[in-house]
């Protein structure tokens, strides 16, 4: 198992963000919004990619916030249910609340479990499985298909142009770095002498005196 930090990775959309009536409404209004931001761009292709840029980083960051509150919901659902169940716990039949704490820890069990059977779901949608037996719930496979498939997709190991293994995860995003800045660097070997000789010897069509007064 690696243990080198994990990164964002590459986003996909959830598509169940649909079902949510709030995501589809601030969607909506963003879009006009945005839409008209790049109003003057007259290249369509160009508006269509900044409109879709700037709806990527709107939906991320909702479903970061709504990822957020529903793991502190669930915390706190189960705190609850503790607290329910210790009460119960140390209850005796003649208690007068034992029946209402009774039907509060089947609610806090019936709410905690849906919760989880929607974060297993996003294990699933994130391990690239597209089936699941019915009535099954694998829920370690897919959280172990999950950790498998980011590990596949990690570079764990990496030997440098003087031939030096490295494994350090610093070491390796620096050396990643190194070789795509030596990869794209450019260095203009010729002279600015050569390039003046060039353009002077053009025969460059220009304006007349009456073409420059239109």
């Amino acid at each position: 198992m690696t243990s080198n930090k994990r990164g964002p990775g590459l986003w996909k959309f959830n598509n169940s963000l649909l079902l949510d009536d709030e995501f589809v409404s601030l969607t909506e209004t963003s879009y006009s919004a945005i839409s008209e931001k790049f109003c003057e761009l007259d290249d369509k292709q160009l508006k269509w990619e900044m409109i879709k840029m700037e709806l990527r980083g709107l939906i991320i960051q909702y479903a970061k916030r709504k990822t957020r509150k529903s793991r502190d919901y669930l915390v706190s659902l189960e705190q609850r249910l503790a607290e329910t169940e210790a009460f119960i716990n140390n209850s005796n039949e003649g208690d007068g609340n034992l029946e209402t704490k009774l039907t509060l820890q089947e609610q806090l069990k019936k709410e905690s479990q849906y919760l989880y059977d929607k974060r297993d779901e996003g294990a699933m949608f994130r391990s690239k499985l597209r089936w699941t037996e019915l009535g099954e719930k694998p829920t370690r496979y897919f959280f172990n298909m999950e950790a498998k498939n980011f590990n596949q997709k990690t570079i764990t190991e990496l030997e440098t142009s003087e031939g030096v293994k490295i494994t350090g995860h610093k070491q390796l995003l620096q050396e990643i770095e190194n070789f795509y800045q030596n990869l794209y660097h450019s260095e203009y070997a010729g002279s600015h002498k050569l390039f003046a000789d060039f353009v002077h010897s053009l025969q460059l069509p220009r304006l007349s005196d009456d073409d420059k007064e239109i």
